[in-house]
């Protein structure tokens, strides 16, 4: 029987199939500074990081098989997500709305560089209970901001839905 760690779970990753080395660059440097909000507001004291490309070594259809059904992973923050560059290994935004269900305990779901409408209604369709979604046009400064603003309330002890709530009062 499977046990799970009391700790709970961050995933962080993005697309694996970029073959646009601008993109890829920006996408790293996106997630860099996201592991390094994660830091600097000690949100890694209370949270384990499970890494998905290109800063882990295995892909984000892997950690998403490893770790479905897994009642301590509670926020999936994915950047580089657009229509034009789907997800490899899903089949379609369903099959992708499916996976990402199949985390019970999940609390939030944040996608930096969404531009797909059709898929934000696929999610929220499967119950994904919060999802934080920056487009590709906003400006990396907002970006930044929206995500400074998340992680500093994490790390000043606020349970994910809190800082959720100052998120969406800050930046509607």
């Amino acid at each position: 029987m499977d046990t799970y760690a009391e700790i709970p779970i961050i995933i962080l990753g993005c697309p694996q199939a970029i073959r646009n080395q601008q993109q890829l660059r920006k996408i790293t440097q996106e997630l860099q500074m996201v592991e390094e909000l994660l830091l600097r507001y000690a949100v890694l004291e209370s949270f384990e990081l499970v890494r998905a490309c290109p800063l882990g070594s295995h892909s984000l259809v892997d950690e998403i098989h490893e770790y479905k059904f897994n009642p301590s992973v509670k926020l999936i923050h994915l950047s580089g997500f657009t229509e034009s560059s789907w997800l490899p290994g899903f089949e379609d935004e369903e099959d992708f709305a499916a996976k990402i269900g199949q985390f019970p305990y999940l609390q939030a779901l944040y996608i930096s560089g969404f531009t797909s409408p059709s898929l934000l209604e696929t999610l929220l369709n499967r119950d994904i209970p919060a999802i934080i979604a920056t487009d590709t046009v906003q400006s990396r400064q907002f970006v930044r901001e929206i995500a400074n603003g998340f992680y500093s309330a994490m790390g000043k002890g606020e349970m994910l839905r809190e800082a959720l709530t100052l998120v969406k009062e800050n930046y509607p």
